[in-house]
């Protein structure tokens, strides 16, 4: 049954004239018959019925929560082990992995092209950023921070020469990383097509960037109508950013939903904290009659009142006839706080795509329950990967390849695919093992029953399959040369050394008697 809109009867008409406080009643109460009980909106359940654009909500509140978020990893130990716990798992210690795969036209991949390519990115990836300060892993963690605490985050691509900028290694290609700040929300102008600082065409692409020429933050007494902006087109600026809506221009952060418990949490433990302080210092009243006298020796305070500091083993003998002395007990520790925090960041783990073993730092449990608890948060951990990586690593990684070509540092075989020469396969962190045995076994039978290869393995464990081939090849033959068995399982065994001739062994008798 599809629900329409009530429209008023001969009854309510004639009710209007008789009784319209009792007409209008019941018609407000026929219509609401005429509505999905989800969107009834009910003394008990207040509903949100704001159907405004993606673009007007984001707007009013992106910057406000942005601020608050980077207040909270500045003042919340839990918010700060929420960001470094994603970062890890998402990122990683090294930074999203790339492995080159250009394929000829046959679709074979090129090895030698891709190790050229691979040698060249490990030296662009010491020094990528335009302050020299941070290596590729450090640049991929900065800049996931923006993605996920702030939202969104850009990153500028200059490539060839650049006035007053020198290139940290031969690729001339360098990245400077903005903040969110610096291209200002409120910057909005339909005549041509700008809205919150981006300009895009008319099916809502981005075309350019209106960046200010000086963080807001830094602006003093100006403020951000005193700063200039620059019009930065979208070949040169990329922008990363979380977006829950259609049509969404802006981002908003990725813990949005979480701001109220993470709050709520910091101020439990706050108040937990000072009343179990108080409870440790052991605070007292005393309880007097009004026409008691104090004791001559008692201190005063300014209102002319006995005052006592209490101190750890302290015997005050100030005490006057009728005074009596009542403990303040806080009842603290709390014996349920445990428990209430446990079960908050339960919740939080749930808003935040983050593993609550993670949180919580509890890793009791059956290996069973571990390992299911790994698989279902490193799903979540994936999908962010390859957000980031599409959003972020992949205009870098195109940049990075025009660079090369632009400065001449490779020759491209003739039976290279065009199309193909940006292709690579990009790797987060490798899902860590609850029980590396267990582990070991189920790769051993997949490899056996051909349910899986080495590539695919090694490239899941986060290594690179040619490399790690390689580095086994030279292992087995550095091994034979030094005659060193190889034991392991399927590995061909090197041959013993050649017994010694009788000959030899006489010599070697009248070398050691000599």
């Amino acid at each position: 049954m599809t629900a329409k809109a009530y429209s008023p009867s001969w009854w309510d008409y004639a009710m209007s004239y008789i009784a319209p406080d009792y007409a209008l009643r019941g018609f407000r109460a026929r219509a609401s018959y005429a509505q999905y009980e989800a969107a009834k909106n009910t003394r008990l359940r207040k509903r949100t019925r704001d159907g405004r654009a993606p673009d007007v909500i984001a707007g009013a509140s992106a910057e406000k929560v942005r601020n608050y978020m980077r207040g909270a990893e500045r003042d919340y130990d839990l918010f700060r082990g929420i960001l470094r716990t994603l970062e890890r798992n998402v990122v990683g210690a090294e930074g999203i992995q790339i492995e080159p795969m250009p394929k000829d036209r046959n679709g074979k991949t090129l090895t030698k092209l891709a190790d050229q390519l691979m040698l060249l990115f490990r030296e662009w990836s010491r020094r990528p950023d335009v302050t020299a300060q941070l290596d590729w892993g450090a640049m991929c963690r900065r800049a996931f921070r923006c993605w996920s605490r702030d939202g969104e985050g850009f990153a500028q691509h200059l490539l060839g020469a650049v006035p007053y900028l020198t290139h940290g290694t031969r690729v001339p290609y360098s990245i400077e990383l903005l903040e969110a700040d610096l291209v200002p929300v409120d910057y909005d102008d339909d005549a041509r097509r700008i809205r919150q600082g981006v300009e895009l065409n008319a099916w809502g692409r981005a075309i350019a960037f209106h960046v200010y020429k000086q963080h807001p933050g830094e602006a003093g007494l100006l403020g951000s109508r005193g700063l200039g902006t620059k019009r930065v087109g979208a070949d040169r600026l990329s922008h990363f950013a979380i977006r829950d809506r259609l049509h969404q221009t802006r981002g908003i952060s990725l813990f949005c939903s979480i701001i109220n418990r993470i709050e709520d949490l910091k101020d439990t433990e706050d108040a937990e904290r000072i009343a179990a302080r108080i409870n440790a210092s052991i605070a007292a009243l005393v309880k007097r009659e009004p026409d008691a006298t104090t004791s001559p020796g008692a201190p005063k305070s300014e209102a002319g009142r006995p005052t006592f500091m209490f101190e750890h083993g302290q015997i005050w003998d100030g005490a006057a006839p009728g005074d009596d002395f009542v403990v303040v007990d806080t009842k603290r520790p709390n014996p349920n706080l445990a428990g209430f925090l446990n079960d908050q960041t339960r919740r939080v783990a749930a808003g935040s795509e983050v593993g609550h073993s993670s949180i919580s730092r509890n890793y009791d449990g059956t290996y069973s329950a571990q390992r299911q608890e790994l698989v279902e948060i490193w799903t979540a951990y994936r999908v962010l990967t390859r957000e980031f990586v599409a959003q972020f690593v992949l205009p870098v990684w195109e940049n990075f390849i025009s660079a090369v070509l632009a400065a001449g540092l490779i020759e491209l075989p003739a039976e290279l695919d065009p199309l193909t020469l940006a292709h690579a396969d990009f790797r987060g962190p490798a899902m860590p093992w609850i029980d590396p045995k267990k582990e070991w076994e189920a790769i051993e039978i997949a490899l056996r029953v051909r349910g899986s290869s080495l590539t695919k393995v090694l490239r899941e464990r986060g290594e690179d399959p040619w490399q790690m081939l390689e580095q086994i090849r030279d292992e087995r033959e550095v091994m034979e040369d030094y005659r060193i068995p190889i034991t392991t399982d399927g590995a061909r065994a090197v041959a013993p050394a050649p017994a010694r001739t009788e000959d030899e062994e006489g010599t070697n008798a009248r070398s050691q008697e000599a």
